[in-house]
């Protein structure tokens, strides 16, 4: 099958498939990630300055985000941010381990919050745009990020992780596409567990007690609709929109980071190279002790 214009199949892998833009935008944050690490600089300032310095870098592309969503909430060059944060992510989750866990597991839940939204609104577009005939890698970045947010519910788990996972397997299920999560980041078609064998319903001969299959339990809701699925999952509407969970970050969890700033910001490249050079030598110095 040939990748579509303006898509790149990574390691040459059809199902891997990324849009030029997401791929594009992951790796110029990688390269500001390594501008924020003080270890490329040969110093040392404290010990969560990366992590949090990582946070921020996620907090700004977000914010883009939002902006996006705000204008032109459809529209395929805000969902190739949220999906170029994601690849970003996929490499880099160093944000996770800043010392502050509330306010990490705050950013998170924006983030899968972004997810939630962004995916519901292009399926309640009319008619759907939840398709790969309006944007070709759907299937593959929802359930990417289907995975990364799983890997996250480890060290920061919340309700809006935990329930945005369950609304994009629905909304895949409702749209005819592959929901189950993947098996790694870079997975491609000799990378999905073939001969596996399907989980069933069955009965506990001790206990009499019904085991749930949850995936007949993903293709019981999306039979019902996307509405209705929310309703019997028990999500409420403002609980997972982004808006609503992204001004509650921005004003009750410390957004900016400011009290964490140091020197001349969170990029050290831009630091002038007086700076550079002092902490430098501080960092000798502290070695020196």
């Amino acid at each position: 099958m040939p990748v579509p214009a303006g898509y790149v199949a990574i390691n040459d892998e059809p199902t891997e498939l990324w849009s030029v833009a997401a791929e594009k935008r992951s790796k110029e944050l990688l390269v500001e990630a390594d501008e924020r690490d003080p270890d490329q600089f040969d110093m040392y300032i404290y010990n969560d300055f990366l992590p949090y310095a990582l946070e921020n870098l996620v907090e700004e592309e977000l914010k883009t985000f939002a902006a996006q969503l705000k204008k032109a909430p459809t529209a395929k060059t805000t969902f190739e941010t949220l999906e170029g944060l994601l690849l970003f992510t996929c490499a880099e989750s160093g944000f996770l381990m800043a010392a502050d866990g509330e306010r990490v597991s705050a950013l998170v839940g924006a983030f899968a919050a972004a997810f939630h939204t962004m995916a519901s609104s292009l399926h309640t577009a009319s008619p759907s745009l939840l398709t790969p005939t309006y944007i070709p890698n759907i299937e593959n970045v929802l359930r990417t990020a289907i995975m990364m947010l799983t890997d996250f519910r480890s060290m920061c788990d919340s309700d809006v992780l935990s329930g945005t996972v369950d609304s994009l397997k629905v909304l895949l299920c409702i749209e005819g596409l592959e929901w189950k999560e993947k098996k790694s980041l870079i997975l491609g078609q000799q990378g999905e567990d073939e001969d596996g064998e399907d989980e069933v319903e069955t009965h506990d001969k001790k206990t009499k007690k019904r085991k749930v299959d949850p995936d007949q339990e993903i293709k019981d809701l999306a039979s019902l609709g996307f509405a209705k699925a929310e309703k019997t999952l028990g999500h409420k509407v403002t609980a997972f929109r982004f808006s609503t969970i992204w001004n509650k970050y921005k004003k009750v969890d410390g957004y900016g980071l400011q009290e964490f700033k140091y020197g001349q910001g969170w990029n050290i490249k831009n630091w002038t190279e007086d700076l550079k050079k002092k902490e430098r030598e501080r960092f000798n110095d502290i070695g020196n002790f």
